[in-house]
């Protein structure tokens, strides 16, 4: 019934969508509907447990979100259950990022 999922900013995705599979699943299900999925700030972390095919979401693709730099200059690096730009790159998402506080959009 959804034709787009949008993950909003701050912190949060990363303590609760980053863990969330039923949101993950309809993620993928609109994504695989030709849906747009889209997030900003930290809201990638909810696109962290998204598996299409078998493969995260992000593999292959462009994507770009609060950087480690980002989190580290605000000293919150270690109160953060993982750095979201490593875990992006780790999936396989080709991350990139402005300097610090600067606006970034990609299109993946």
């Amino acid at each position: 019934d959804y034709s787009a999922v949008f993950y909003p900013g701050g912190h949060g995705p990363m303590f609760d969508l980053a863990n969330d599979d039923v949101i993950a699943n309809i993620t993928a299900e609109v994504f695989n509907n030709g849906g747009v999925v889209a997030a900003v700030c930290h809201g990638p972390a909810g696109l962290v447990p998204v598996q299409i095919n078998g493969q995260p979401i992000v593999k292959g693709r462009k994507i770009t979100a609060f950087s480690n730099a980002e989190e580290d200059a605000i000293q919150l690096s270690s109160s953060m259950p993982f750095m979201l730009e490593t875990k992006l790159k780790e999936q396989g998402g080709q991350f990139t990022a402005a300097p610090l506080w600067e606006k970034h959009v990609v299109v993946g």
